[in-house]
């Protein structure tokens, strides 16, 4: 299997920064009116890659089906798209912590730091701006 199989283009306008969340307005011990969040994993989007065609879903269908625009496929709809003896494939990858804040004690000078990679001593490299 090359890397190159696995190269497909992707509007950065779909590319999720934070997990879906739903807004609730909801009142608390006083009475006043607060907002709750409720981030429920299964709606994040689901974007479909079709082998064969190298079609891509994002959206629902319509009972003709057509695409309808703004109702994106969600996570919860992926066994829609198996059939018996299909494999999945789970990505169970995390992100590390990569930013580090700081600040210079004589100066005061605000300091952040991305980490690039790891050496073998353990010791992180980094941009610093």
């Amino acid at each position: 299997m090359k890397l190159s199989q696995f190269n497909f283009k992707l509007p950065q306008e779909l590319i999720a920064l934070y997990p879906n969340s739903v807004y609730h307005e909801i009142h608390n011990e006083k009475g006043e009116k607060e907002m709750s969040r409720l981030t429920r994993r299964d709606e994040c989007r689901l974007m479909i890659l079709h082998k064969k065609s190298g079609t891509i879903d994002l959206y629902r269908k319509d009972k003709k089906g057509k695409p309808v625009k703004g109702d994106y496929l969600q996570f919860r709809d992926v066994i829609d798209y198996f059939d018996e003896g299909d494999t999945f494939i789970f990505n169970d990858t995390k992100v590390f912590p990569a930013r580090l804040y700081g600040m210079k004690e004589k100066t005061d000078a605000r300091l952040k730091c991305f980490c690039c990679a790891n050496s073998i001593k353990r010791c992180a490299s980094g941009m610093f701006w």
